[in-house]
């Protein structure tokens, strides 16, 4: 796949189902991110506290600690990641769902079945977002 340039170097995946997981792992090194995988939102925050990550892809629905939790978390934490930009991931796109993760602190939501161009085309505005934030 082609390589394009981008702010985000380092991504976190956040997702119990391991297939899942490694799916979108490859998807993102083929297009040229650095991703590490976290099995569910309390592994993450331990991630978080250890390595520094340019955003997180996380899934909604986990055990031990999901999506929404997750991002409330890092939100109200008084860390240097409390502003990191979080895409929720999730198979249950109806309008609540929608709701909930912006509530939460999410700052977008993405569907599975994964699509490459569309999550392409997210990464791709998210840098849009944080580059001109950086300016």
């Amino acid at each position: 796949m082609e390589k394009s340039n981008h702010y985000f170097k380092k991504i976190l995946i956040v997702e119990d189902d391991a297939i899942v997981k490694y799916a979108v792992k490859t998807i993102l090194e083929d297009i040229g991110f650095h991703a590490e995988l976290a099995s569910n939102g309390q592994e993450a925050l331990i991630f978080l506290q250890e390595k520094k990550f340019d955003l997180i892809l996380s899934d909604i629905n986990m055990p031990i600690m999901d999506g929404y939790e997750l991002a409330k978390k890092i939100r109200a934490s008084n860390t240097d990641f409390k502003h990191i930009p979080i895409i929720g991931i999730t198979a249950q796109i109806e309008p609540e769902n929608i709701q909930k993760a912006k509530m939460s602190g999410m700052n977008e939501i993405f569907t599975k079945p994964i699509n490459i161009t569309v999550l392409k085309k997210l990464l791709h505005t998210l840098n849009h977002k944080s580059e001109l934030s950086n300016i």
